[in-house]
């Protein structure tokens, strides 16, 4: 089993840069493949840490998207409740339950993005410590393209 300059596999250092992702921390991730881009050898490392980076910025991204957009609708389904307050008819204090019941599906739709990105994380880690590929053919035209 090949090792690392830091004496560790490579499958388990590929699947630690997934793990790393996966704690939320993309600088982390950057400052890992920063080390491993200047002083690992292992072409196939700097490759998967490539991937593993990619990956996580653009699930961080995603997730940071879809936080916007709750408190977008969060905000306007507020000022439409509020709205709906102002009169005291049955049919508006309806419409308010409503909309605070719908308030609450922002929240949801965060915690189900939470969750998607770790399930993504945990099996691309496995994934590569098992020494699979990932599967993103678009990725690895790119760096086959840089890296051959």
């Amino acid at each position: 089993m090949e090792k690392s300059k830091l004496g560790i596999s490579i499958s388990l250092f590929s699947a630690f840069l997934f793990f790393l992702g996966l704690a939320g921390s993309v600088v982390a991730v950057m400052i890992a493949v920063g080390y491993i881009l200047l002083l690992e050898e292992n072409v196939i490392l700097k490759k998967t840490a490539i991937k593993a980076l990619i990956i996580t910025v653009v699930l961080s991204i995603v997730s940071s998207f879809v936080s916007l957009l709750s408190i977008f609708i969060v905000n306007g389904f507020s000022a439409i409740a509020n709205y709906a307050t102002m009169n005291t008819d049955n049919d508006n204090y309806n419409i308010y339950r409503f909309l605070q019941f719908l308030q609450s599906f922002p929240q949801l739709l965060n915690i189900i993005m939470q969750i998607l990105k770790g399930i993504i994380l945990v099996v691309l880690g496995f994934r590569t410590y098992r020494q699979k590929p990932i599967g993103l053919k678009w990725i690895d035209k790119i760096l086959d393209k840089h890296f051959n």
